[in-house]
């Protein structure tokens, strides 16, 4: 288990936009199980340093996602943060710090307050300046005196917003100000024939912009199944919602002429676009696999080594594999990183995660992708959902997470409620956890029912 975390923390490394001063994996007991700061090959020596203290310390304060500014000894300031993250039967986070240097060249005093947000959610996750809320800060930064300057990096995925009172470096006379006014009116005065025809340009390539996203929704949307297939003895259901207009979910039915039934639900890594394009090519690659008929077994070992050609760095596919044997009604089921699927008992009426995984599809080509077999009694129901409903965050950014999503779905199961009807049902409890938030992630459900 200890090399699992080993070889994640040395994954996240590899594919982070950032350069980390420090980063490592504790468990939930506040035990480091693992972190970048070790000068020896064996994994399980003690380590200590300064900061590593520091993570360890904030890691216990901390439940599911925080972030804070420390100054060090030898003056070097650092972003400490901390994130929960579920790694097979261990649970712990990922604590990291970065130098400050890296997202803001600026120094925080007296006249300069820093801000770091979710891009997706715009949630504020740390701010230099408790008195200031995100409204109170858009405001702030209007105001004649402030300076206000921003910029977005892509992982993690934060908004660095740095605001400066401009006032205390102001030493020119009421004069100089009053000339400048007179001049910048001057200025939009002449400009304004030039400005009015770039905001009509601007609004023809926007039309123009919705329009092919458009069309690019429609085009991803057809890759995934308009209606359930007809089978005797199962009645399955899925539902894909992008969190713009394309993204990089994923799931499609295949029924074999034997009377085995295939399935598949992915998610590329990413959001819109980014995701989009990257998902359209697995759609592809699978169908081809498919069509040829290579075996179940080998099936993931194909699609891995042809990803791993095809992807860039920092882009893979989660994907997750099942078929079932309508005859004797058994699931053969494989997954490379999505979250466990839930396998409801009719028999004792309770729901159990199915627990098997391994690296994403396009990380490594020697990743080896085990099956698990299981039975599938009458009235038994298989759910499977991607992260964009484990992890969906309400206002306060608090995460649905497992354990509620798993009472969701038992809760649906045992009401007697059809594939269709769960689907709905699962969709309609994680809009409601979520409030006014945004969705800022895929969100896709598959449900298999035992007739």
């Amino acid at each position: 288990k200890l090399y699992d975390v080993k070889n994640f923390v040395d994954w996240f490394i590899k594919n982070s936009d950032l350069k980390y001063s420090l980063i490592g994996y504790v468990s939930d007991n506040g035990k480091i199980l693992y972190d970048s700061d070790r000068k020896t090959e064996n994994i399980l020596a003690p380590t200590y340093s300064e900061k590593l203290e520091i993570a360890q310390s904030f890691s216990k304060d901390t439940k599911d996602l925080g972030l804070k500014i420390k100054t060090l000894t030898n003056g070097e300031v650092l972003i400490f943060f901390n994130r929960a993250i579920r790694m097979r039967d261990i649970k712990g986070s990922v604590f990291g710090a970065i130098p400050l240097s890296q997202l803001a060249e600026v120094e925080l005093n007296e006249h300069t307050d820093l801000f770091i947000a979710n891009r997706d959610t715009k949630n504020l996750l740390y701010s230099s300046n408790s008195d200031y809320s995100r409204d109170s800060l858009k405001k702030k930064s209007i105001q004649a005196n402030y300076m206000f300057v921003e910029r977005d990096i892509d992982n993690p995925r934060w908004t660095i917003s740095v605001t400066i009172n401009t006032a205390p470096y102001l030493e020119e006379p009421k004069k100089a100000g009053i000339i400048t006014l007179v001049v910048s009116i001057f200025f939009v005065f002449i400009c304004s024939g030039i400005i009015m025809s770039l905001l009509n340009s601007t609004k023809k390539h926007n039309e123009q912009m919705e329009a092919e996203l458009k069309t690019a929704h429609d085009m991803q949307m057809n890759l995934m199944p308009d209606k359930s297939p007809n089978l005797n003895q199962l009645n399955i259901s899925g539902l894909c919602r992008p969190a713009t207009e394309v993204g990089g979910d994923f799931f499609q039915y295949y029924p074999k002429d034997d009377g085995r039934f295939a399935f598949v639900i992915a998610d590329v890594t990413g959001h819109g676009m980014k995701a989009a394009i990257p998902t359209v090519l697995f759609s592809g690659i699978l169908d081809n696999q498919m069509e040829i008929g290579v075996e179940t077994d080998k099936l993931f070992d194909k699609l891995n080594k042809s990803l791993c050609r095809k992807l860039k760095d920092r882009t893979f596919v989660c994907c997750a594999f099942g078929e079932i044997d309508t005859e004797n009604m058994s699931l053969r089921f494989t997954n490379g990183g999505c979250p466990y699927p839930y396998h409801y008992k009719n028999s004792t009426q309770t729901t159990e995660e199915i627990i098997l995984d391994a690296l994403p599809l396009g990380v490594r080509d020697r990743t080896e992708y085990s099956f698990l077999d299981c039975k599938l009694e009458q009235g038994d129901k298989m759910v499977f959902c991607s992260d964009g409903i484990i992890e969906s965050q309400n206002e306060k950014e608090e995460v649905l997470g497992f354990d509620k999503t798993r009472h969701i779905v038992n809760r649906l199961a045992t009401s007697n409620v059809s594939a269709p009807d769960i689907v709905s049902g699962i969709m309609q409890e994680v809009d409601i956890f979520r409030g006014s938030a945004e969705q800022d992630d895929d969100q896709t459900v598959v449900v298999i029912e035992v007739l």
